[in-house]
């Protein structure tokens, strides 16, 4: 039966963020057995069986969540009067397809399985009552199929030296593209038990694939974490910004050619530099460099996608022709720069822009995301009150040095990689940012606790040490040693 069938059989209630169905059937005399096979759409929710219940809100419940399953004793309505009895990590559970669950239900305890092997038991419980049926919790989606209650519910599986000579079998047709007739006779001997084991294996041979496509991703990582550090050594003036800011797209992706988007550049630049007079002025270069870049080229600022990583990757931009403030600001400066124009960036709250300073010459305010548009200091500040609400302050007007512009560019990743929910991207962000700026005490404690979050506990208790012996300033210490304490254990 799948799970609207079984509704018809029960009744479903709600009991502090989970939604209960309750079987209606007289059940069997212990011991009994109460199974079912469910589906988790994201193995980050929670559903499935419960067990032991009063009708109301007190029940056991044993269900998947989080890629492990739980044993957990319900007292109450809330879950503050919730008891996880047991948290079970075993590789019996499968991620993403439908897993058999059953309880065994006794006088002096009950047991646990899933797809048939054993995972938990609890001798002696304190049973609230008889009831049983299915749960899911919260705003899980989850599917149900072949919910029974009986007296024996057990699957028997054949004996030991059958499995045996199956599991031998299949291992060897990893690079197989079909069997042949002898091999599939052997198969159909125990086609159900030969389905379970061919999956079973094609899951370790998965699971296999990805810690080795993992280990890539962490050796491409490194790579352009070294290349990166090379290239923001040594004193500001000297960075490449265009090099260094093409390697922070090249973070999420490896197939980056910088050196291809490099000579783009140069090639954008030569172009405007081509339809100048020989001695031509500054004042010539920037407007013809306005010309070229958004009229003509039709770089503009991305106003329906603003909030796509795409907008921060400079290879993107280039090729899409819309950014955001930084990146489009950056491509300014880096033209600018090839055509021997004095451009800096100026780092307004909110919105990064850039200022042409020649010499000599007045300086002029440049908004490059609405089009290279001019701008005096009034209009700044009317636009800054007009996004941020603040006051223009002088020191907003002061020239950003490339680290920093490179620091607000992953800034900007982290938060887009937080409203994602994305903790692996928001590590390898912070850990730009740190080989950027190793100062950066704020973000070292933020990867301290993203890193202690994934389970790298041995990353994060680094930081940790690290932020005891330089004590920095504006660092809760005392948080720093509870969480050097919790890594210890």
């Amino acid at each position: 039966q799948r799970a609207g069938r079984i509704l018809a059989d029960g009744a479903g209630t709600g009991f502090g963020g989970r939604t209960l169905c309750l079987w209606q059937r007289p059940l069997p005399s212990l011991p009994f057995d109460v199974s079912v096979m469910v589906k988790l759409d994201d193995e980050s929710g929670a559903a499935g069986l419960i067990f032991g219940g009063d009708d109301r809100d007190r029940h056991y419940g044993f269900y998947p969540s989080g890629g492990k399953l739980r044993l957990t004793r319900f007292n109450g309505p809330d879950v503050y009067s919730w008891k996880i009895l047991n948290e079970i990590a075993t590789p019996h559970y499968r991620p993403g397809e439908w897993n058999a669950l059953r309880v065994r239900v006794g006088k002096d305890g009950f047991q646990c399985f899933v797809n048939e092997q054993p995972v938990a038991e609890v001798k002696a419980p304190d049973y609230a009552g008889g009831t049983v049926g299915l749960a899911k919790f919260r705003d899980t989606s989850a599917e149900f199929k072949r919910f029974r209650v009986g007296s024996d519910l057990s699957v028997s599986r054949p004996p030991a030296e059958v499995v045996a000579g199956l599991q031998k079998a299949i291992a060897g047709f990893a690079d197989r593209t079909s069997l042949d007739r002898k091999e599939l006779d052997l198969l159909r001997q125990a086609p159900e038990l030969s389905m379970l084991l061919l999956r079973e294996r094609a899951r370790e041979l998965e699971t296999q694939a990805a810690r080795l496509r993992q280990m890539a991703q962490d050796v491409h990582h490194q790579r352009t974490l070294a290349e990166l550090a090379a290239a923001v050594r040594g004193e500001d003036a000297k960075i490449d910004l265009l090099h260094a800011a093409l390697l922070l797209a090249k973070l999420d992706n490896e197939e980056l050619d910088v050196d291809l988007y490099r000579a783009e550049v140069d090639r954008l630049a030569g172009m405007v530099r081509q339809r100048l007079p020989k001695n031509a002025s500054a004042e010539q270069r920037l407007a013809a460099l306005s010309k070229f870049l958004f009229e003509e080229r039709g770089f503009h600022g991305s106003r329906a996608d603003y909030y796509s990583r795409n907008n921060s990757y400079l290879n993107e931009v280039i090729d899409d022709r819309e950014g955001i403030p930084i990146t489009l600001s950056v491509l300014f400066m880096e033209l600018g720069r090839r055509l021997d124009l004095n451009i800096v960036g100026v780092g307004l709250p909110g919105h990064l822009m850039v200022r042409h300073e020649p010499a000599p010459g007045p300086a002029q305010i440049i908004d490059v995301f609405d089009g290279g548009k001019l701008l005096s200091t009034e209009q700044a500040a009317e636009l800054v009150q007009r996004l941020t609400g603040q006051e223009l302050e002088k020191r907003h007007l002061a020239a950003v040095d490339k680290k920093a512009i490179l620091t607000r560019m992953l800034h900007n990743l982290i938060n887009l990689a937080g409203r994602e929910k994305d903790r692996d991207g928001m590590l390898r962000y912070l850990d730009a940012v740190l080989v950027i700026d190793p100062e950066a005490h704020d973000d070292r404690w933020a990867r301290a606790v993203f890193r202690w979050q994934s389970g790298r506990r041995e990353a994060a208790a680094e930081d940790c040490d690290w932020l005891l012996q330089h004590q920095p300033d504006g660092i809760d210490l005392d948080r720093v040693r509870e969480l050097r304490r919790l890594l210890s254990k």
